[in-house]
């Protein structure tokens, strides 16, 4: 079996219904996305229907540990880039 690489959509299932809540701007696989302030990185994969552990994060440049998921705070202005397997052969 192989595995290809794919990039993301990154725009959240429910983007436009959290409008009570404070917002800011992040850029998620080249695309400008607006989220809850004070979203830890688990969360916002989890708000694109994803599980936290099957997909590569960079994170302003840098590659996240899984384990740091459910710790890393996103920020302002923040650079993502979301990667997932799929399976296949």
């Amino acid at each position: 079996m192989s595995s290809l690489i794919g990039l993301l959509n990154c725009k959240s299932s429910n983007e436009s219904n959290q409008s009570n809540f404070s917002r800011m701007r992040i850029i998620c696989n080249s695309e400008e996305r607006e989220i809850p302030e004070n979203q830890v990185l688990s969360d916002y994969l989890k708000s694109l229907g994803l599980d936290p552990f099957s997909v590569v994060v960079e994170y302003n440049g840098r590659i996240i540990d899984r384990i740091d998921y459910d710790n890393l705070e996103l920020s302002e202005g923040a650079r993502l880039e979301v990667i997932h397997f799929v399976p296949g052969g």
